[in-house]
């Protein structure tokens, strides 16, 4: 879920078998995009982000992540016209022939200072899960990587869930104990956390942040006042308040 630049009136949420509706004032009001035709959904697979250009207003440009009928990976540019998204302007930016995802015991957060995001980092995989090595990569076998390994600054074991669903840092105005802090949740079992970085790179202490939780929660996203949202593949669209 995100918004568009210019436009803090309304939120694009994407929904996984391939379209991107738009909402206003809390109701689905119409569809920007529909490529159900391209996409192979379902599981970890679908039509999974949309991003708007920083000069959408003029350009007309916006970008979308999906998984075509053979489970690979494309990040498309496409053009809106009179404010809905054309399908047949797409233009392949990136392919990827595309794996399953993850592993087997271990869920990780990583962070990089604003100041490093352009440096070559290694995030270990699939040398180690998490903080420990992956048993089926062979202890004897060395990483080879290029660039500065970085470690994660939070994992939890798949006894708390069973899929990492990230996340924002809050940069809104309506919760402002929160600002400054990243939230994530768990995929499986629904529960949601956050924490602050210091200025050591590490992260403060955790706890679930709401009693209830998040069934399927499958992504966040910000709007264009910096308000944090949730949505979950049972089709609801949560706000933090």
């Amino acid at each position: 879920m995100t918004s568009a630049p210019g436009d803090t009136a309304t939120l694009y949420v994407v929904e996984q078998p391939g379209t991107i509706v738009m909402v206003r004032g809390g109701q689905v009001t119409g569809t920007f995009l529909d490529i159900r035709d391209r996409v192979k959904s379902g599981g970890e697979q679908g039509v999974l982000s949309v991003a708007f250009h920083p000069g959408y207003a003029t350009n007309h440009l916006f970008y979308v992540d999906y998984t075509d009928l053979n489970g690979d990976t494309h990040v498309t540019e496409f053009r809106s016209a009179n404010g809905v998204g054309d399908p047949t302007t797409g233009r392949d930016l990136l392919f990827v022939k595309q794996p399953d995802v993850g592993a087997a015991v271990w869920e990780e957060i990583d962070f990089r200072p604003k100041a490093k995001i352009g440096a070559l980092a290694n995030y270990g995989w699939p040398r180690f899960e998490g903080n420990v090595i992956y048993p089926t990569y062979g202890v004897d076998k060395k990483l080879v990587h290029k660039g500065v390994l970085v470690s994660p600054v939070w994992v939890y074991s798949h006894a708390l869930g069973c899929a990492v669903t990230g996340g924002y840092v809050y940069r809104g105005s309506r919760v402002t104990g929160a600002r400054g802090r990243y939230f994530f949740g768990d995929f499986c079992s629904g529960t949601l956390w956050s924490f602050a970085v210091g200025r050591t790179g590490r992260a403060s202490a955790i706890s679930p942040i709401f009693d209830d939780s998040i069934p399927n929660i499958s992504s966040f996203g910000e709007g264009g006042n910096g308000e944090l949202y949730a949505v979950s593949l049972d089709g609801a669209l949560y706000q933090l308040q």
